[in-house]
């Protein structure tokens, strides 16, 4: 499924949840090369004391550093042995650089347990890789059961939910949500419409219509997406609010859910398909890991 999956460590106490989603991530899909990155951001210091203080002799160290740091968490996993690369640059120039080069189908990133955490550098890599992002919280399972994938009908969309099968088929998981938010009609914000004296208005029927066209979309879509293996059920959920970003976290945070995937769009920049910054606001607020799935690209087995 995945050819080269990198892992990109800062040396925080977020590389313990990282290293063991690394070692999950290469039991469970097998890929061809497993790198973990870090970039030591030295460039903007004076030549003279980069050359003084940060010899060839810095990253060697810091090499031996990340390997004591999957030795202590993943004791257990003797057949894990990733590669390790140390680089130096500005650590978002220096990931997407390294990852172009490296030929990286799935990069896999860190994100602080802390409510409204940075997440500047997420955000601009799954604007601008070409390849998936899959975004981790500090301290998240790795025990995967339930994946929810919010559908809004596009092609990045539909990409997201055939990756969501084959990640289900993959792991040990029980369901699969294919969720869609559609704009309720305008009279459920109290605003009045005016109409001409022939034309009748049916608030009702146009709501159950509005939601019927929904779900005939949102079961073409599944119809489309990759079979399930036996004993994962599919499920679609259609909700008529305003807020998608809101409602999605509303039904993340009701629990229940292990892992939210969603499209990524590519055309020239990077351009997260979801109604503007949704994607964002997710990468914000969400406490289970968020997967930005990237259209097909050169390399990838999606």
């Amino acid at each position: 499924m995945y050819k080269h999956i990198a892992v990109c460590l800062d040396l925080s106490t977020r590389d313990q949840t990282l290293i063991a989603y690394a070692s999950w991530l290469h039991k469970v899909f097998q890929p061809e090369r497993m790198t973990l990155l870090h970039v030591t951001h030295v460039s903007y210091l004076p030549e003279m004391f980069r050359e003084k203080y940060f010899t060839t002799n810095h990253i060697h160290k810091l090499e031996a550093r990340i390997r004591s740091e999957i030795l202590q968490s993943i004791q257990s996993d003797t057949d894990f042995s990733p590669a390790i690369e140390v680089i130096e640059g500005h650590p978002l120039e220096g990931m997407m650089h390294w990852a172009e080069g490296a030929h990286v189908d799935l990069m896999v990133v860190g994100k602080s347990r802390e409510p409204d955490a940075s997440v500047v550098i997420p955000e601009k890599l799954a604007r601008e890789l070409e390849c998936s992002l899959l975004l981790i919280p500090q301290g998240a399972s790795t025990g995967i059961r339930h994946i929810l994938c919010p559908i809004d009908f596009s092609g990045p969309a539909q990409q997201a939910l055939n990756a969501a099968c084959l990640w289900s088929n993959a792991l040990p998981a029980k369901s699969l949500n294919a969720y869609h938010v559609y704009l309720p009609p305008m009279y459920q914000y109290d605003v009045e419409l005016e109409f001409s004296d022939a034309f009748e208005w049916d608030y009702e029927r146009f709501d159950r219509e509005l939601e019927h066209h929904a779900s005939k979309k949102l079961d073409a879509v599944v119809a489309q997406c990759a079979k399930l293996k036996p004993g994962v059920s599919m499920k679609t959920q259609i909700e008529g609010r305003g807020n998608p970003g809101a409602a999605i976290l509303d039904l993340v945070g009701a629990g229940g859910y292990d892992l939210c995937m969603v499209g990524g769009r590519g055309d020239g920049r990077r351009e997260i398909h979801f109604w503007g910054s949704l994607t964002t606001k997710l990468m914000l607020k969400i406490k289970i890991p968020l997967l930005v799935q990237q259209q097909n690209v050169d390399g990838a087995t999606f």
